[in-house]
């Protein structure tokens, strides 16, 4: 008998987002990998890394401003500071907001993705029409639609199965020692 060669296709996505402004979460860096996780001596991955053409050249989101009494405090997103320096220096990762978005999701298909995950996935995607998700958010400002996760896909959030496991391995060692 032969083995069969399996292979499980997921998609891991992260967002950058602004914060503390008048247009707070939206999407200015989106970043993807897809890879075959059933892989054991190689991981070849295919990954996407672009900055939000609409999002990264509006200065002001740069700019945060917390309000105290009368008062307000204004500082500066750092993280977005560095990836304006690296947007001009790589020009080719500046795109528009809907060529990302169609990009990704026809590589979802094409590449025949079974499992979506983020970090956060709550903050990321969001399931249905989460309106606090960054992606959902930026795409509603945008485009003026709403998103849609691809069908036929499972999602998964990372953070989920991380704080699982982990709680579960303790909650474990500390029954185990129970008189």
């Amino acid at each position: 008998m032969t083995p069969t060669n399996r292979s499980t296709i997921v998609c891991v996505i992260d967002t950058e987002c602004t914060f503390i402004n008048d247009t707070p979460r939206m999407v200015y860096h989106f970043g993807a990998s897809f890879g075959d996780i059933e892989q054991e001596n190689s991981f070849n991955v295919f990954k996407m890394d672009y900055y939000v053409k609409e999002v990264i050249q509006e200065l002001e989101l740069f700019l945060f401003q917390r309000k105290e009494g009368k008062n307000r405090n204004f500082g500066y997103n750092p993280a977005m500071a560095r990836a304006l320096k690296d947007a001009i220096n790589n020009p080719q990762k500046v795109k528009p907001w809907k060529e990302i978005i169609d990009e990704w999701q026809n590589l979802i298909k094409v590449m025949n993705v079974e499992y979506l995950t983020s970090y956060n996935f709550n903050f990321d995607i969001g399931i249905d029409s989460s309106k606090d998700a960054t992606i959902r958010k930026t795409h509603q400002q945008l485009t003026d639609k709403t998103f849609y996760l691809p069908r036929g896909v499972e999602l998964v959030c990372l953070m989920d199965i991380g704080a699982n496991l982990f709680m579960n391995k303790d909650y474990m060692k500390w029954f185990d020692n129970l008189s």
